[in-house]
């Protein structure tokens, strides 16, 4: 790699201002639509971004399944790698990871790979300024989105619901020993969105959509190992890598 991205990446973590971050995402969350606003599902995608160090760089790897709805079963993966510039900070973490998104996303997007509802491994409007990473995307995208995150980030957990500043802000699902907080993330209903992943929750600890997601991410990272040096960024297929049923 030449020595650019490092200076790019130094300037983005000097100038990061978390305070300007904060009012971005204020004003996004007014954006986001908390009714159902799509059609039929047919096609469900699900997200997950893993990190990698190499030659002195944070990289993440975002990974973008495509499954068939409701039989779930897979027919398209693509990868976007991405330098990773701004350092974890609750309740940002969409700054920090939209890069490495933005590269599959946009892969996704020339190759002709649509989908009808994203599933998003965070939050969506169970965050303190009701803008996580799952809102983050929808709104930017513009595409119908859902928040599936493994803890809780904000608010009072009661009766299966998450209730921060007397709103409901997300519910609590639960498969056996197993529990995820779903959030509205754009274009669809907390109602809407909690029977969904209840149908495509299917084993394990993560609904399918984002459970392959991350199972791709973790086995990926060898084959972007050999291929990170060679430019700042790297998108493409990794269809190789779906489970078949």
């Amino acid at each position: 790699m030449s020595h650019e991205p490092v200076l790019r990446c130094e300037i983005i973590k000097k100038k990061f201002d978390q305070q300007r971050a904060f009012k971005a995402q204020t004003l996004l969350s007014r954006k986001v639509i908390l009714k159902d606003d799509f059609q039929a599902i047919q096609v469900v995608a699900g997200t997950d971004l893993s990190y990698l160090r190499i030659q002195g760089k944070e990289l993440g790897i975002a990974i973008l399944v495509f499954l068939r709805y409701p039989s779930l079963k897979p027919w398209g993966c693509i990868y976007g790698v991405s330098e990773v510039c701004v350092p974890y900070i609750p309740g940002l973490l969409a700054f920090r990871e939209m890069p490495p998104f933005a590269v599959a996303l946009a892969m996704a997007k020339r190759e002709g790979m649509n989908y009808d509802l994203l599933f998003v491994d965070g939050h969506g409007r169970a965050h303190p300024r009701r803008l996580g990473i799952a809102s983050h995307i929808g709104v930017v995208t513009g595409q119908p989105s859902i928040g599936v995150a493994k803890r809780k980030l904000v608010g009072i957990e009661k009766d299966n619901m998450v209730i921060h500043n007397n709103e409901i802000i997300a519910k609590v699902l639960t498969r056996g020993k197993y529990k995820v907080y779903v959030s509205v993330g754009h274009r669809i209903s907390l109602e809407t969105a909690a029977k969904v992943v209840s149908k495509v929750w299917r084993k394990g600890r993560l609904p399918e959509p984002t459970r392959i997601a991350d199972r791709i991410s973790k086995h990926i990272k060898p084959m972007i190992m050999e291929m990170a040096g060679e430019t700042e960024y790297l998108s493409g297929r990794c269809s190789s890598f779906l489970p078949t049923i």
